[in-house]
């Protein structure tokens, strides 16, 4: 079994590389890690609102803007939600 957990704090290391060497390739693999942590437990929110900052950073604003619509719809977390407010402000800043 895969846990999702671990697929998050490898991705969270990743992203740590990809935002040092500033690569596009490691986000992309840091995503791949993200959206199988949400694939296998669907309210994981620190993994939804990394993957999207990763989406961001990446170009892919719609997938950005899904996750964090999503957070918004299922989370009732006051800090997630702020949270997911900020990334959204980034994300449309962006455009």
């Amino acid at each position: 079994p895969v846990y999702p957990k671990a697929l998050y704090l490898l991705a969270v290391a990743s992203v740590s590389d990809a935002k040092k060497y500033r690569s596009f390739d490691i986000y992309r693999k840091s995503a791949s890690l993200l959206e199988r942590a949400v694939e296998q437990d669907r309210g994981f929110i620190a993994a939804r609102l990394l993957l999207a900052q990763v989406y961001n950073a990446i170009g892919e604003k719609d997938k950005a803007r899904n996750q964090i619509e999503t957070v918004l719809r299922i989370s009732s977390d006051p800090n997630y939600l702020r949270q997911a407010q900020s990334i959204l402000g980034d994300i449309n800043s962006n455009q």
